[in-house]
């Protein structure tokens, strides 16, 4: 089975062809592995199933670090009790072994700690915010793989084509996702059109394949 890079070098003279292009041949090539890498590094965090997932361990995250906040600042509370007593001097206390310098060396060790786990847990609640309020679209979620390959191929023939790009099913854009799609997953001769549709109808504000 090809991988990789062998992938992408069995569909490159169909790519330059439907793009009608002789010279470029490197860049298209170059654009073509940058673009399936960005694919591959962000394809495991995308999709609802991960992010409901991300959402589950942002929540239990924060709640851990509400819980050790809680739990630190009695231990100050305490500490700070006992400070206060000895503040009025009462030999019982010192005689048991109680210092105020001691206390002092204590609670600033548990209070410092603190501040970057309350950055966190606001980073997290933060996050969680943004979530509730998100909206994913009803129906059942896109392929991103075939999405993805629809984009780049819209992306490659404005970068590297005179061609027009069509709704045509026979044209360049159409057959050229459907080559990059065999590239990126291993599927000859699959029809996107209906993710090429999209993009058509919601074309990328930019075009730089990096």
């Amino acid at each position: 089975m090809q991988h990789g890079v062998d992938r992408i070098d069995a569909v490159l003279d169909r790519v330059m062809d439907e793009l009608g292009k002789l010279g470029a041949r490197a860049e298209v090539a170059e654009s073509i592995e940058r673009s399936f890498e960005i694919f591959h590094l962000y394809d495991a965090l995308s999709g609802r199933v991960v992010r409901q997932n991300l959402i589950t361990s942002a929540r239990r995250i924060a709640a851990a670090i509400t819980t050790l906040e809680d739990r630190l600042h009695a231990v100050v509370a305490a500490l700070s009790f006992l400070e206060n007593q000895l503040r009025t001097a009462q030999p019982s206390l010192v005689s048991y072994g109680f210092y105020r310098e001691e206390l002092d060396a204590l609670i600033d060790a548990t209070c410092l700690p603190l501040q970057p786990w309350r950055v966190a847990r606001l980073r997290y609640e933060r996050f969680l915010a943004d979530a509730a309020v998100e909206r994913l679209p009803p129906g059942p979620e896109f392929d991103r793989a075939q999405r993805h390959c629809a984009l780049l191929a819209y992306r490659l023939m404005r970068r590297f084509s005179a061609r027009p790009i069509t709704r045509s099913v026979t044209g360049p854009f159409y057959n050229m996702a459907s080559l990059l799609y065999e590239a990126l997953v291993g599927r000859p001769h699959f029809d996107l059109h209906r993710h090429c549709n999209w993009v058509l109808d919601h074309p990328p504000e930019h075009i730089d394949l990096h």
